[in-house]
């Protein structure tokens, strides 16, 4: 909160973005050391969009995001908070590993395009809560239940959170 109070009181709030989306499966300990790690962690890049800032530093499918502006990474929230926190426009410094070698690729961070974030997000979290509310019903007639559970995640709640890419 701290650090968007200043941004508030102009009216516009603006988050970095790298452009990168991340695996979201926890790394294992046997995949952290299949990968030439000692243990589980950074985050394992899985798509990198053309065009993007992390394309036009390098970034592939596969790198793992060790460090990111000299800070380590130990998991893909965690890189996704520092992306966001991050001025657009700033370089940094971003350490991966990559066939086992460790390589460090300067990225100048973007802008977060919150309307278009948002474009993106919706119509996918009404398809979520579309079929968690179809699941529900079918459960409940399988269980007989009377009334429809509530849906772990509804599709308010999918746009509260930040989306699963590194931004």
């Amino acid at each position: 909160v701290r650090d968007i109070l200043p941004q508030l009181r102009t009216g516009r709030v603006v988050r970095g973005v790298i452009g990168v989306s991340v695996s979201r499966t926890p790394m294992t300990e046997s995949y952290a050391r299949e990968l030439g790690l000692s243990a589980p962690a950074g985050a394992e890049v899985s798509q990198v969009p053309e065009g993007g800032p992390a394309d036009r530093a390098g970034l592939q499918v596969g790198d793992v995001i060790l460090e990111f502006n000299g800070r380590p990474i130990t998991n893909d929230d965690g890189l996704v908070g520092m992306v966001v926190a991050t001025k657009p426009g700033t370089t940094v410094p971003v350490k991966v590993l990559r066939d086992r070698k460790p390589i460090t690729l300067n990225v100048t961070v973007g802008e977060l395009n919150l309307e278009a974030e948002a474009a993106t997000v919706r119509p996918a979290a009404r398809r979520v809560s579309r079929a968690v509310g179809h699941v529900d019903a079918v459960l409940g007639q399988q269980f007989d239940v009377g009334r429809r559970a509530e849906a772990p995640v509804g599709a308010d709640e999918v746009l509260a959170q930040p989306a699963l890419v590194a931004h």
